[in-house]
């Protein structure tokens, strides 16, 4: 979440750092007004950053500043998001509560969970929306909390570099503000959005625009490739073709077609269990924005026949995209799908 949110202030240059399980995302970020230009990026491998589920902040420390060094970037503050499995984050119903009463209510009311509470615990909220349920005005906000046992040594590491953390967040907050990016899509107010990460997927839900679920299911790529390695002994390199560029003539046995429809109906199970907590006579899910890898067969089992619109978004294949009241514009062709968290943190200053 961001130190969170609240203290996000907007600086002429930023740089986002995105820590992934398998990939650090960086990008530089200048921001003119309601205009930010994302004008540099850079991908590492985590392997020396992330190990087993501990990140080593020197190691941290030392990418980003070698990264802020490559691009001359000056003066920049730094807003950092962390794995999943690092923060403990839910969406909460407020309801019939005043707005201004609301941080009140949070701080009484939940800043205790989860073994969590404010001495051993960084934790935080932000507003994401309301909308009028069976006569009740609900209320939603995300609740976010970070153990200090991690944040305190990367912030220690990157001080003695002279570089200041400002904010700090998480995959399902960056998601949200992604989403802003869409929020001109009146067409599709009840939607999801599926982050297809390596080892796990992070699935919201908005309803009427207003995201009121979010999840993390234990499935990803890196899931799927192992698993049909294990099952069909077909060597990586061809099952990585298969699933990325869909060749048919690479790979075309019975046994790898059971094995990938295992793997498949596993995940779509997940997915369709979430949308039909909240579909009714009223409510029907139209559209599915999909980051990281699309596997071509997922998006076809999920379209229904046309029911429902599968997108996977880059920002890199539009010259800008327009939020609430800013414009974000991408100066370099690297950015893929997987900087798409990056962007929702870039993002964030503006909300």
């Amino acid at each position: 979440m961001d130190f969170l949110i609240k203290n996000n202030i907007i600086k002429k240059t930023k740089v986002i750092v995105d820590v992934g399980h398998k990939f650090t995302k960086m990008i530089g970020v200048k921001y003119e007004n309601k205009h930010a230009v994302i004008n540099c990026c850079d991908k590492v491998d985590s392997a020396n950053i992330l190990f087993d589920g501990e990140i080593n902040a020197y190691e941290l420390a030392k990418t980003v500043a070698m990264f802020i060094r490559t691009n001359r970037l000056r003066s920049c503050e730094i807003s950092l998001s962390l794995p999943c499995n690092m923060t403990i984050s839910k969406i909460v119903e407020v309801k019939n509560i005043k707005e201004m009463d609301i941080d009140k209510h949070m701080k009484a009311e939940h800043y205790n969970f989860n073994r969590v509470n404010p001495l051993t615990h960084i934790i935080d909220w932000a507003y994401l929306g309301k909308r009028e349920e069976n006569g009740d005005t609900v209320h939603y906000c995300m609740l976010c909390a970070t153990a200090k046992s991690i944040v305190m040594p990367i912030l220690a590491e990157f001080d003695k570099r002279k570089l200041k953390i400002g904010a700090i967040s998480t995959s399902f907050n960056d998601q949200i503000h992604f989403a802003d990016l869409f929020s001109d899509d009146y067409e599709n107010l009840n939607k999801l959005f599926v982050d297809f990460g390596q080892y796990s997927s992070r699935i919201i839900v908005f309803i009427q625009g207003v995201p009121v679920y979010c999840r993390e299911i234990g499935m990803g790529f890196d899931n799927f490739v192992s698993n049909l390695f294990k099952e069909t002994n077909i060597g990586i390199p061809d099952i990585l073709a298969k699933l990325q560029d869909n060749a048919h003539d690479i790979i075309n046995t019975d046994k790898f077609e059971e094995a990938f429809k295992i793997q498949k109906t596993d995940l779509l199970r997940e997915i369709e269990r979430i949308i039909e907590m909240f579909e009714d006579d009223t409510v029907s899910v139209t559209k599915i924005i999909w980051t990281g890898t699309l596997i071509q067969d997922i998006a076809e089992s999920l379209s229904n026949d046309g029911y429902v619109t599968v997108d996977n978004y880059n920002l890199s294949d539009v010259d800008s995209a327009s939020g609430t009241d800013y414009i974000v514009t991408s100066q370099t062709m690297q950015l893929d799908s997987s900087y798409n968290n990056a962007v929702g943190v870039a993002v964030s200053t503006y909300r």
